[in-house]
């Protein structure tokens, strides 16, 4: 029985750093107006769509409370989308045009390389709250009026 319970805290402390271990790192994104975001050690929150689901969600939010660059800029916040789904000749031709149109800007990966690893459903919007690109929180949210709730709450 000692066994097992030595087994046991030694399963739950692995478990247990392993999420609490989770960070970035410094990288920085192109967006969709062909500028440079980072995510860097001032960064405190991450909002990241890794389908267009998410990525429609996020939008359709950031519209309703009227989020722009200043806002993310004072929040410290940057949205990160993954379009690496896309096929590239859509991408280029009507999804990039179109998001050109919105009042705040979106770190894009193209390739999926940067973001593979991060946490998420497909699905669900992912927020990450960071503090020296240390993950200290995470969030799922998988409807609008959740994701409107979250900001009202925590902005």
């Amino acid at each position: 029985m000692k066994n097992y319970f030595i087994l046991l805290v030694l399963l739950s402390s692995i478990f247990s750093s392993s999420i609490f271990a989770q960070s970035f790192s410094a990288i920085t994104f192109e967006t969709q107006h062909e500028t440079k975001m980072a995510l860097d050690n001032i960064t405190n929150w991450v909002f990241f769509a890794k389908s267009k689901d998410g990525s429609k969600m996020l939008q359709q939010v950031f519209k309703d409370l009227k989020v722009d660059k200043q806002w993310l800029v004072e929040k410290k916040a940057i949205y990160v989308g993954d379009i690496s789904g896309m096929p590239s000749l859509i991408a280029r031709f009507f999804a990039l045009p179109k998001m050109r149109d919105y009042n705040f800007p979106i770190a894009l990966d193209k390739e999926g390389d940067i973001t593979k690893d991060w946490q998420g459903k497909t699905e669900f919007v992912t927020i990450y709250k960071i503090k020296n690109l240390q993950v200290l929180e995470t969030i799922q949210l998988d409807e609008v009026d959740k994701l409107k709730q979250f900001m009202l709450n925590k902005f």
